[in-house]
């Protein structure tokens, strides 16, 4: 970095959520849970 450059550092966490195989349309979201579009396959 250069002394006179104005920087912003700016960091993106990676969520991974365990979803069973029988579970499908489930979409991750960072701030919270939403099922729905969410379905269980049997």
């Amino acid at each position: 970095m250069h002394d006179q450059a104005p920087a912003l550092m700016i960091a993106h966490s990676t969520v991974s959520e365990p979803v069973r195989k029988e579970v499908k349309g489930y979409l991750i979201d960072g701030r919270r849970h939403s099922f729905a579009t969410a379905e269980i396959n049997k």
